[in-house]
C-alpha cells in the first residue's frame, strides 16, 4: 500500500578495502569492477588510478605524473582505461601497459557551445567506442564524442527535462520581457553519474529529480526513458547494473537501493554512519558496482574505503526467480518465488511475478488472486479482462437467444 516494510537482511557486509598494497585512497571518487574481478579506483587526491583485487593486493597504478584530477573512469573489455580528468579538462585513454594512446579535449564544434567549458566528470564508452560524458556545469545533456577523426562531437544525449510550476506560468503571463530576463533561468539539472549495460542502454541518476525528470533514468539509443521508478532517493550519487539487469542506486546518505529491470523496488540497505565507523554504513557513498558473484561494492569518499556486501540466501532466491522469470521460464520461476513468499509473505514482487506467471499460462483466476495480494491493479485488470472474455465466449449464444426471446415477447 505504498509503505516501505522491513524484510530479511538482503546483503551482509563482509569486507572492507581501505588500502591497495601500501597505498591509501585520497578522496577517491569512482570505481569500476571488470569481468575478471579487478577493481579500478579513481584516486582523485592521489592523481592516479589504483587497481586491486578483492583482497586489497596492488595490481597496477596508472596515470602517475599524467593525471591532474581524475574523477571518472571506464574500463573496456580489452582493458583500455578511459579517464575523465576534470582538472586537465580532457578525457585520457590508456592501454593496459599504462601508455597514453588518446586524449580528447573540448570539441571544436559550434553546436557544443562557445562559452561552455569542457570539464569531464564521469563517462562510459559503448561497443563502437563512442564516449558519453557528463561535464560539470553543462546543462545541455550528456556529451557524445566519437573517436573518429581524433574526436568528433556527435551532439547532446539524454537531456533532462525542466519542470514548470504554476508560479512560472503566472509570471510569464504578467511580467514584461525585461522583468523575466532578470529572473533565474529555468535550466535542466545535470545528471550526477551514468552507467552503460551489456545491451548498450545508458542509466543516469540526477539529484532532485521530479515527475518529469526522474532521479533514475534508463535510456535507449534515442535517449528515451524506459522506466519510471517507484521511489528514487532525492540525493542519488551512483548507479550500476547487476547480473540480472537489476539496478543499484546509491545515495549520498549511504542507502543502497536495488530495483528490478523495470524500476520496481526490491531492497534498501545500508545507511548513514554517524561517525562511529560502523561497517555496513557510509559517510559519503559515491560509487557502486557488482561483481560476477553478485557481491556489491560501495566506495565511501569520506571514509576512503570500499565496503563489500554479500547477498543473503533470501536475496539469492529473489535473483534466481528474477533470472528465470525474465528469461521467459515462468513455470521454473514458480518454485523460488513460492520459497520467497514462504520466507516473507509481504514481499510484493514475488506475488506480482507469480501473478504474471499464472497470467502467461492462462490460469487467470489464480493470477487475479496473486495480483490482488501484490496490489498490482494493472495486472489484476489484465487477468480480469481475460476472465470476462472467457465468460462472454462461453455465454454469448445464450445471451443472444435470451435477447431474441425478450424481443419476441416484447413484440407479442
Amino acid at each position: 500500500y505504498g509503505r516501505v516494510v522491513e524484510t530479511q537482511s538482503a546483503y551482509i557486509p563482509v569486507k572492507t578495502i581501505n588500502k591497495v598494497g601500501e597505498h591509501s585512497f585520497r578522496n577517491a571518487s569512482d570505481m569500476k569492477i571488470t569481468a575478471d574481478g579487478e577493481i579500478y579506483i579513481a584516486d582523485t587526491g592521489g592523481k592516479r588510478i589504483l587497481v586491486t583485487d578483492i583482497d586489497g593486493n596492488l595490481l597496477e597504478i596508472y596515470g602517475e605524473g599524467v593525471l591532474n584530477e581524475p574523477t571518472g573512469i571506464f574500463v573496456t573489455d580489452d582493458k583500455y582505461l578511459y579517464v575523465a580528468d576534470k582538472g586537465a579538462q580532457k578525457v585520457i585513454v590508456m592501454d593496459r601497459a599504462g601508455k597514453v594512446v588518446n586524449e580528447y579535449a573540448k570539441p571544436d564544434h559550434p553546436l557544443y557551445g562557445k562559452g561552455v567549458e569542457f570539464k569531464p566528470q564521469k563517462l562510459v564508452v559503448d561497443a563502437k567506442g563512442i564516449m558519453y560524458i557528463i561535464c560539470e556545469g553543462n546543462t545541455n545533456g550528456i556529451v557524445q564524442i566519437s573517436p573518429a577523426g581524433g574526436g568528433t562531437f556527435l551532439g547532446y544525449y539524454g537531456t533532462n527535462l525542466t519542470s514548470v510550476t504554476f508560479l512560472d506560468i503566472f509570471r510569464r503571463a504578467i511580467l514584461t520581457e525585461e522583468q523575466l530576463a532578470k529572473l533565474p533561468k529555468n535550466l535542466p539539472k545535470t545528471p550526477k553519474i551514468l552507467f552503460i549495460d551489456k545491451k548498450g542502454l545508458i542509466y543516469t541518476v540526477t539529484q532532485g529529480g521530479s515527475e518529469d525528470n526522474t532521479g533514475l533514468r534508463k535510456l535507449n539509443v534515442a535517449g528515451k526513458n524506459l522506466i519510471q521508478a517507484v521511489y528514487v532517493d532525492p540525493l542519488p550519487s551512483a548507479v550500476s547494473v547487476g547480473n540480472y539487469e537489476n539496478i543499484y542506486v546509491v545515495s549520498e546518505q549511504g542507502y543502497v537501493y536495488e530495483y528490478n529491470k523495470d524500476g520496481s523496488l526490491l531492497f534498501i540497505f545500508g545507511g548513514k554512519d554517524s561517525g562511529r565507523l560502523r561497517i555496513g554504513l557510509f559517510q559519503k557513498a559515491v560509487a557502486v558496482d557488482v561483481d560476477k558473484n553478485d557481491n556489491v561494492f560501495v566506495l565511501d569518499q569520506e571514509k576512503n574505503e570500499i565496503q563489500v556486501f554479500k547477498p543473503t540466501e533470501f536475496t539469492n532466491l529473489v535473483h534466481e526467480a528474477l533470472y528465470l522469470y525474465q528469461s521467459g521460464k515462468y513455470n521454473e520461476s514458480m518454485l523460488p518465488l513460492q520459497e520467497v513468499l514462504r520466507m516473507n509473505s509481504l514481499f510484493d514482487y514475488a506475488n506480482q511475478a507469480i501473478g504474471q506467471a499464472y497470467l502467461q499460462e492462462g490460469n487467470y483466476s489464480e493470477a487475479m488472486r496473486y495480483f490482488r495480494m501484490a496490489k498490482d491493479t494493472a495486472g489484476y485488470s489484465d487477468a480480469y479482462w481475460e476472465v470476462r472474455n472467457i465468460w462472454l465466449q462461453n455465454n454469448l449464444v445464450t445471451i443472444l437467444l435470451v435477447l431474441v426471446l425478450i424481443g419476441a415477447l416484447w413484440k407479442l
